[in-house]
């Protein structure tokens, strides 16, 4: 093999590798170019000052939805929720690895807020979609 054909292959491999690195480190930061941080227009907040939720709290909705599948229907396809941002915003994906769809979104938005109620750090869920409640 050539010198010439290995720098291309070279090339290739690395731009396959960093491009998606580049995005995802600018989806962290918010930098120039940056994707939305969730990818879904999900956000949470907890407690009565609602600040951006912690990966404390997301582990424990992520509790929640295991408890809620067998109870709501729309919950038994979530897979998991992760923080994607500072800011609260989330990522809810699908078991299969899908993103969640809105029904599902708004389950655990509706699910989470009710579960938490009685605690001393409620859950709070905006989804973009819902007019009434603009992220």
């Amino acid at each position: 093999m050539n010198i010439r054909r290995s720098l291309t292959i070279a090339s290739a491999v690395l731009a396959m590798v960093a491009i998606p690195l580049v995005a995802q480190s600018k989806a962290k930061t918010g930098g120039p170019g940056a994707m939305t941080s969730s990818g879904h227009g999900i956000k949470s907040m907890a407690g009565a000052g609602k600040a951006a939720c912690t990966a404390a709290d997301v582990q424990d909705m992520n509790r929640m939805v295991v408890t809620g599948r067998r109870m709501h229907k729309p919950l038994a396809m979530i897979g998991s929720v992760q923080l994607a941002g500072p800011d609260g915003a989330l990522t809810c994906t699908q078991t299969s690895g899908a993103r969640c769809t809105d029904e599902q979104t708004a389950a655990l938005r509706d699910y989470v807020a009710a579960e938490s109620k009685a605690s001393s750090r409620p859950f709070f869920i905006v989804r973009e979609v819902d007019k009434s409640t603009p992220l």
